[in-house]
């Protein structure tokens, strides 16, 4: 066999060798290092990161959902509505279950003079009245409906009569600093005040593509 013969089959058999072991030169694809990553919110360049100034919360948009999306931003709630008056309450329920309503009991009306009386029977049955035998005639002072304190006896003294109701002025909405102590305000409730508090933080320490985005004045890159 020539020198020629001898270098053909040796490259032949190399050949041979380096394909039974899964050797192979390769392409550029294959060496080329990945230069990409993922964030989960899709694929960026390595190294990407958040910079750039955040804008103070009181500046963000005046809506409750924009001021939550700000990392470090917080929405301030207030209490917010219309009570009623307690004169329009017309159950103890009610009226009692309102701060600053009280349900109250009274007699009222105009008790009947005792002059007004011309038999002893009749002039004994008013409170505060007597039959006078020396002049024949009902004398005295009734007692005042307002002096009456029970039912019973505001009943029984004549031209009187019992009252009940709700009076006071209810607490308004804004005097409430819980929301426990609001939502049981009847006509209260626990609102956004249309403020966002709190302060923004830094769009550099934000490591994560999606908050990065929604930290108004951030951006990623």
């Amino acid at each position: 066999m020539t020198r020629r013969g001898r270098a053909s089959l040796a490259a032949v058999v190399g050949g041979l060798i380096a394909s039974s072991l899964g050797i192979g030169c390769g392409t550029e694809e294959d060496i080329l290092p990945d230069e990409s990553i993922n964030d989960g919110g899709g694929t960026t360049s390595a190294g990407a990161s958040c910079s750039g100034t955040p804008r103070s919360c009181s500046s963000v948009d005046a809506s409750e959902s924009s001021c939550k999306a700000q990392t470090g931003c917080a929405p301030a709630y207030a209490c917010a509505g219309t009570t009623g008056a307690c004169g329009t309450l017309d159950t103890q329920t009610e009226c009692e279950a309102t701060g600053g309503c009280s349900w109250d009991e009274w007699c009222s009306g105009a008790s009947t003079s005792c002059y007004s009386y011309y038999s002893s029977y009749s002039c004994s049955d008013q409170p505060g009245c007597y039959w006078s035998t020396y002049s024949d005639s009902c004398t005295g002072s009734s007692y005042s409906c307002y002096s009456r304190s029970s039912s019973y006896a505001c009943a029984t003294t004549n031209g009187c009569y019992w009252s009940e109701g709700c009076s006071g002025a209810a607490d308004s909405c804004g005097s409430y600093a819980t929301s426990s102590a609001c939502g049981a305000q009847p006509g209260c409730g626990w609102k956004y005040s249309g403020t966002c508090g709190g302060a923004p933080k830094p769009c550099n320490t934000l490591s994560v593509k999606t908050a990065c985005l929604a930290q108004a004045g951030c951006s990623w890159m």
